[in-house]
């Protein structure tokens, strides 16, 4: 789970040393370091194996909530998520479920933490005919017959992918994933560990490659969630093109997230759409939006619009690994703790 930043969201952005700052407050002393883990589990029928409609997985957050360790999230009616103490269960726009665990100082705490995660929502499943199941992929259902999560910012999202990269929607209706959250002391460490987990992308994919099928077929590619996000929306996902500078910093980050188009921002809990046309952050800082200007809460939400293979929430977040099977979920964060920690 990331550690928010606390800033004051409606402070209106004067200068791009507010946005450098915004960087500079996630850095953490050594002895405070931690690490957070992230899995996305697809929700299927387990009978059939077919994506489950969003009713049904309502329906499991709903199970879930009452044990009463979770606070429900909702969007008008809708049940779309849970919020707990130190994790949170969030929908992804297929219904995916992704399960933020808490933030811990080494890996019997993210275990533990999964586990009694995993063991409460298998039980829950298990009454209602769904099963979870750790692939990259949706492994039988085609695109258009899974639906919508009823979440406003898909609603802008979902138009946008079908004008940039041929497979955003894929991207965001078949795929599934593990992060890994990283802390930093300072810049130079975090550009060290930025272009470290980088350059290590390619072998993440290959060592976790866990989708080969989509839609009832072998793809071809032992990841194709891998080869999906390579044909999403190239303005937001690929490579940190600047980690090729040794003298890269925090400024360098700044610069690339201020020309990457904006999907929305967020007035009086209602998201405006900015997709009409490229609009890039660093126009909407210069001119601002229909008399709106634009705040820190508009570029901690612009920059969680960033789908790189890592990026900065200001925690490092390495993002290239599929969806495993509970037993390896922590593998990904095991490999990069002993990687990225360890000055030896």
């Amino acid at each position: 789970m990331l550690i928010p930043n606390k800033y004051n969201r409606d402070e209106v952005i004067t200068s791009r040393d507010q946005l450098i700052s915004f960087l500079t407050a996630g850095a953490r002393p050594e002895k405070d370091w931690g690490i957070g883990a992230e899995m996305e589990k697809l929700v299927l029928d387990s009978h059939t194996g077919e994506a489950a409609e969003f009713h049904r997985v309502e329906a499991l957050l709903s199970a879930l909530a009452k044990n009463g360790a979770w606070q429900e999230v909702r969007e008008g009616a809708r049940l779309i998520g849970l919020q707990g103490e130190h994790s949170s269960i969030t929908l992804e726009p297929g219904s995916q479920l992704e399960l933020s665990g808490q933030l811990c100082a080494d890996l019997f705490c993210n275990c533990n933490d999964f586990s009694k995660h995993i063991v409460n929502a298998v039980a829950a499943c298990n009454e209602l005919g769904l099963v979870l199941v750790g692939l990259g992929t949706q492994p039988f259902t085609p695109l258009d017959k899974i639906e919508w999560a009823p979440k406003s910012r898909y609603d802008i999202m979902g138009p946008y992918m079908l004008k940039t990269g041929d497979m955003g929607q894929r991207m965001m209706k078949q795929s599934a994933g593990l992060q890994v959250n990283l802390d930093f002391c300072d810049e130079a460490d975090c550009m060290r560990k930025l272009r470290l987990a980088q350059a290590l992308s390619p072998l993440i994919y290959g060592l976790f490659a866990n989708s080969p099928l989509l839609e009832g077929e072998a793809s071809g590619f032992l990841t194709t969630r891998g080869e999906i996000w390579s044909r999403t929306d190239p303005d937001r996902t690929g490579l940190l093109p600047f980690l090729d500078n040794p003298d890269a910093g925090f400024s360098d980050y700044v610069d690339y997230a201020l020309d990457v188009p904006m999907y929305f921002i967020m007035r009086s809990g209602q998201y405006i759409d900015l997709t009409q046309r490229p609009f890039r952050f660093r126009e909407y800082l210069a001119s601002g939006y229909e008399g709106h200007q634009a705040t820190m809460a508009d570029w901690d939400l612009h920059l969680s619009t960033l789908f790189t293979e890592v990026r900065l929430r200001p925690q490092v977040e390495v993002r290239c690994a599929d969806s495993l099977p509970p037993h390896l979920v922590l593998t990904v964060a095991a490999l990069l703790k002993g990687l990225m920690y360890d000055q030896e």
